[in-house]
C-alpha cells in the first residue's frame, strides 16, 4: 500500500471584529491550502465538497456565509444565531467558490459524549454559549462564572448590575441582576395561595450569561494559562459534587 503524508493543522483566529473581506482572504488562503492537498489524493476530481464540524456556536454557519459573500457576493445561506443549537441537520451544499467549484456543508454543533462526565469543560462551554441554555441548568452556569470573576479580581459586574459591591452568593447578582433589567416572575405564595412576584433568577442568569459572551464583564480566559495567570483555587463542593448532575436539569 502507497503510504502518502496526512494532513496537516493550521489555526488561525478571527473575530466579530474582523471584516468579512478580511475573513474571506484568509478562509481563501486556507481553503487553496485544502485544495491542493485533495488534488494529491484525488486527482482526477474537479469538484470539492467540504464540511464544517465543531463544537456548538462557534461560529459554524459564519464562517460558510462569510465565505459565500466573499466568492459571490450573495447573500447569506446558512441560518445563524446567538444561541447555540441554531443548527439542527446536516444542511444542503452551498457553493462557495465557482473554479474550482466548491461546496460547503453545514452541520449541528458536536461536543464529546465523554465531557457530560467534565464538570469543569461542561461548565466552560456552558458560559461561552455552546451549549443550549434551555437544556442546562443556567444558574449553575452563572455560579461557577461569578467564581471565576472574583477569583480573577474582575470586578466590572459591580457597576454593570448597579451592585453596592463584590458578592460571592450567586443568588445576590441574579436578584440585582432581576432588579436591573426588571426580569420578574409570578408565583403562588405555599402559605396564603396569593399570586406574588418576584426576581426571575433563571432569566437573570441566562441575562448574565449573553452579558459576559457579549463581552460586558471583561475580557476573561476560561482556561487556565500557566505562563500567565497564577493558578485557580479549586472549585467550590458545589461543582466537584452534584453539579453534574444539576447541569442537565
Amino acid at each position: 500500500m502507497e503510504e502518502r503524508e496526512g494532513p496537516s493543522s493550521r489555526v488561525f483566529h478571527c473575530s466579530l471584529r474582523t471584516s468579512s473581506a478580511e475573513l474571506g482572504r484568509t478562509l481563501t488562503s486556507l481553503m487553496s491550502g485544502l485544495l491542493q492537498l485533495a488534488s494529491q489524493f484525488r486527482p482526477d476530481k474537479r469538484e470539492f465538497n467540504i464540511m464544517i464540524a465543531g463544537v456548538p456556536n462557534v461560529g459554524k454557519s459564519s464562517l460558510i456565509n462569510a465565505l459565500r459573500t466573499y466568492h459571490s457576493g450573495k447573500k447569506a445561506a446558512a441560518r445563524v444565531g446567538k444561541l447555540a443549537g441554531v443548527t439542527r441537520v446536516v444542511g444542503e451544499r452551498i457553493l462557495v467558490c465557482q473554479d474550482p467549484p466548491v461546496y460547503v456543508l453545514d452541520s449541528p454543533g458536536i461536543l464529546d459524549p465523554e465531557f457530560k462526565d467534565d464538570i469543569g469543560n461542561m461548565l466552560k462551554l456552558g458560559a461561552c454559549g455552546c451549549m443550549d441554555l434551555n437544556q442546562i441548568d443556567s444558574q449553575v452556569i452563572a455560579d461557577y462564572l461569578l467564581h471565576l470573576l472574583n477569583v480573577r479580581g474582575e470586578r466590572s459586574y459591580v457597576k454593570l448590575y448597579d451592585l453596592e459591591g463584590p458578592v460571592t452568593d450567586v443568588r445576590d447578582l441574579l436578584a440585582g441582576i432581576c432588579r436591573k433589567h426588571r426580569l420578574v416572575q409570578a408565583h403562588r405564595n405555599f402559605h396564603t395561595g396569593q399570586l406574588v412576584h418576584g426576581p426571575n433568577l433563571v432569566a437573570g442568569a441566562q441575562a448574565l450569561l449573553r452579558h459576559f459572551n457579549q463581552g460586558l464583564l471583561g475580557r476573561l480566559v476560561l482556561d487556565q494559562l500557566p505562563s500567565d495567570l497564577p493558578a485557580d483555587p479549586p472549585l467550590p463542593f458545589a461543582y466537584s459534587k452534584g453539579a453534574a448532575a444539576k447541569l442537565h436539569h
